[in-house]
């Protein structure tokens, strides 16, 4: 019986050789899920930053509903969510 790797963020087991984990640590869909994982433990100054670096989702922002949703590019913080963790991370700093 070949021995299994069993990635916790993907939910997903694998044979175990060398080139199976490099070749889905590498992949798109543990990339995002492990992103994702790490970004709930994120702080509201942490947040802020990374959204500072993104532009702005045009098809979130028109009101239309966007498809990549949380892993999208593109930032869909609106005005009025931009200021509530500008408040937030301030409060956190005092």
């Amino acid at each position: 019986m070949v021995k299994r790797y069993y990635c916790d963020f993907c939910d997903c087991s694998y044979p175990y050789s060398d080139e199976a984990f490099r070749k889905h640590r590498t992949g798109h869909h543990h990339i995002k899920r492990r992103r994702a994982h790490y970004d709930q433990f994120k702080n509201a100054r942490e947040r802020l930053e990374d959204d500072a670096k993104k532009s702005k989702c045009r098809r979130f922002l028109s009101g239309q509903e966007c498809s990549f949703g949380d892993s999208c590019v593109f930032s869909h913080l609106t005005p009025a969510g931009t200021e509530a963790l500008q408040k937030l991370a301030q409060e956190r700093r005092n």
